[in-house]
């Protein structure tokens, strides 16, 4: 009967298969950060591209509603020159590194004077005491304070803490007076710093080192510069009234 005789590997052989093992796998696993990194880049650079466009489309639709008023724009309506009406009724401000837009807000109502100081509206338009209102109709325009409101079984109203200026016979609307403002602002560490202002502020990005506005006749350009990539562009046809 014939003998088989079994042949195993010796320790020199299995030091040496366990070590080019080890290497094949260390550069297996080095490959792997190298593209789990890139794809982390690539993602982030994404997200903050994708950051910038959310705020380009929130400053195409601030400009593209300013001076909104039901009747006609700010821009072409009698405004109140007194002492307390000293706001700008202007439907954009634009400077190099800022945007000012303003425009009456949502929900809005139509209403009847009861009185020089009393209005009655349609609809609750959610302000408080202290609130500013815009007061427009189709010729004139102006702001006032809230003095208090009343709701009762002949509907809204509302009391202001100053006599109207002007007249109002029809179409007359009223609305919360929105001033929204987008400028640069450097924070304490010294990086530049998107906000975005209305009664409060809000940082919309630390990603943007610069934003440049330049305009010529029913045209916007607003350019934000990130950290990281070439400007992002975009531009906004004004509505013509």
């Amino acid at each position: 009967m014939a003998i088989i005789k079994m042949k195993g590997f010796n320790l020199v052989e299995l030091s040496v298969s366990m070590a080019l093992t080890l290497i094949v796998l260390s550069v297996l696993l080095q490959q792997y950060v190298q593209v789990k990194q890139y794809d982390d880049k690539l993602y982030a650079s994404i997200e903050e591209v994708m950051e910038i466009y959310s705020i380009l489309g929130l400053m195409r639709d601030r400009i593209q509603h300013a001076g909104f008023t039901p009747c006609q724009s700010l821009d072409y309506l009698k405004h109140s020159t007194d002492d307390l009406n000293k706001i700008n009724f202007a439907s954009l401000t634009l400077l190099p590194h800022q945007i000012v837009s303003r425009r009456m807000g949502e929900p809005f109502s139509s209403a009847l004077t009861l009185s020089a100081n009393r209005i009655k509206l349609m609809k609750n338009i959610q302000c408080s005491p202290g609130d500013k209102v815009v007061i427009a109709d189709c010729e004139h325009v102006e702001v006032r304070l809230v003095k208090q409101i009343e709701q009762g079984t002949k509907g809204i109203e509302m009391e202001l803490q100053h006599p109207l200026t002007f007249s109002y016979r029809s179409n007359l609307y009223v609305g919360p007076w929105v001033e929204e403002r987008f400028f640069m602002k450097p924070s304490k560490l010294g990086d530049s710093l998107l906000i975005y202002q209305t009664k409060h502020s809000e940082t919309l990005s630390i990603q943007i080192q610069n934003m440049m506005i330049t305009h010529d006749m029913n045209k916007i350009y607003v350019s934000l510069v990130p950290k990281q990539h070439p400007p992002l562009t975009m531009q906004v046809h004004l509505r013509m009234p």
